[in-house]
């Protein structure tokens, strides 16, 4: 209870005189078998996240609201996860007055250790042309099939070569697109074999195709911004060579959270091409610098509390594949190209955006392959890996990463590695058992 005092206190005071009318707090359950002093699967949340809750109800079974946001309510009803997942929805549409409590303050003997999240409650959402629809156990953010105005969008692809990837990567976007209002700008950075011209040669056919030069060293940052500023679509994509469409509807799952007023970016869900992850959101701080969560589980696992299935806010995502409005991207100077010139630009650009106040949203509606680094090599080869600690520097000292808590992660999750667990002691098969003292 002193606990709570003091947080609300404190909360009442940074909120200039509001109170919190919605608290949660992290939790953990036991069982009749064990000790209830030793935690049995100890569950760590991340700070108020609207498109994550519409998802999983991961507030879990201990709420605590403001007496007026439960007035006329029946009280019996409010110990029912239904009643108590409709008032947190609603308090949610202003998350200034929700507050985050990342401590266990409580112990939950329910038998099942995944919470209950209640089908939606209407078929739509707080978010214009996005609709809410059930899937298994828990619910899903789609485009609205009925949504009509799609903004056009620019699709930035750089390459040197690489043709093993690119050709896919292009004729995969080309044939299995349905999002009608794109266009492909490839950025060619010294190409140099002719199988490579040839494929551009009869590409280019194709009216929604356009390749430009970029000569001169491998700089990411420059070449996206250069291809960039041949385009004029109001929304841009940012597209590695070495991606692969899996569902047409990739694009535009992407581009229907991209519109929304609030949100500057918008990142996918990556697997490798033997169906592992490879990209399920940025974590900032991880390894002192940020690191993509859920990597190497298996494509359709729920993750951890059901993250790696879930649309949820970001602190960051990866570059790889990734949608920003024009305006936002001109307006903040596009990517660094003078101090991040390969690596964590798109980290830096995220936290930029996120700075401003914006949304940065991840969707695993949108999934797509990701062979990873193929045309540009390993960082930490000898050839790049001078230039790769001096970037990984200038991230650490402009962003403070070592040390950083990503405020959509925890405190209390590992960070050394890009697995999503508890810093708990792991025995068995993917089961936790007790906290280490």
């Amino acid at each position: 209870i002193l606990v709570l005092k003091r947080a609300v206190k404190k909360a009442t005071k940074a909120g200039r005189g509001s109170a919190p009318r919605l608290i949660y707090t992290d939790h953990d359950y036991t069982d009749e078998d064990r000790d209830e002093n030793n935690p049995m699967e100890p569950v760590f949340k991340p700070t108020p996240s609207m498109a994550y809750l519409y998802c999983y109800n991961f507030l879990g079974p201990s709420l605590m609201f403001a007496r007026d946001v439960v007035a006329g309510v029946e009280p019996a009803s409010l110990f029912s996860v239904g009643q108590q997942y409709v008032l947190a929805l609603r308090e949610f549409k202003n998350i200034e007055t929700v507050l985050h409590l990342d401590d266990v303050l409580f112990v939950s003997d329910q038998r099942e250790t995944r919470l209950q999240t209640p089908a939606p409650i209407a078929a739509t959402s707080p978010w214009p042309d996005i609709s809410w629809q059930r899937r298994s156990d828990y619910n899903i953010l789609l485009a609205d099939p009925n949504w009509n105005t799609k903004p056009a969008v620019d699709l930035i692809i750089p390459t040197r070569d690489g043709l093993s990837v690119l050709k896919p990567c292009v004729e995969s976007i080309l044939q299995k697109t349905d999002y009608p209002s794109y266009r492909i700008i490839i950025v060619d950075n010294g190409s140099e074999f002719d199988e490579t011209h040839d494929f551009f040669a009869e590409v280019t056919k194709d009216d929604r195709v356009t390749v430009v030069e970029y000569p001169g060293e491998f700089n990411f940052s420059a070449i996206n911004n250069f291809g960039i500023a041949q385009g004029s679509s109001d929304y841009l994509g940012l597209i590695n060579n070495d991606i692969e469409v899996i569902h047409g509807d990739w694009l535009t799952q992407m581009m229907v959270w991209a519109k929304q007023p609030n949100v500057g970016i918008v990142g996918a869900k990556l697997l490798f091409g033997n169906g592992l992850v490879q990209h399920a959101g940025v974590t900032i701080g991880m390894g002192n610098a940020a690191g993509h969560i859920h990597r190497l589980e298996e494509g359709d696992s729920p993750g951890y509390q059901n993250r790696c299935v879930a649309t949820q806010n970001m602190m960051a995502v990866t570059a790889a594949c990734l949608i920003t409005p024009r305006k936002l991207f001109e307006e903040l100077g596009g990517l660094d190209a003078q101090h991040l010139k390969v690596a964590y630009n798109d980290i830096d650009y995220c936290l930029r955006v996120e700075r401003q106040g914006l949304e940065v949203i991840w969707t695993p509606e949108a999934r797509l392959y990701h062979h990873e680094s193929v045309s540009r090599g390993d960082d930490l080869s000898d050839r790049h890996i001078a230039r790769y600690f001096a970037e990984l520097r200038i991230l650490q000292k402009r962003w403070k990463t070592k040390g950083f808590v990503d405020k959509y992660y925890s405190r209390h999750l590992r960070i050394s590695d890009e697995g999503v667990y508890p810093q708990v002691s792991v025995k068995g098969i993917d089961r936790l058992h007790y906290l280490e003292r």
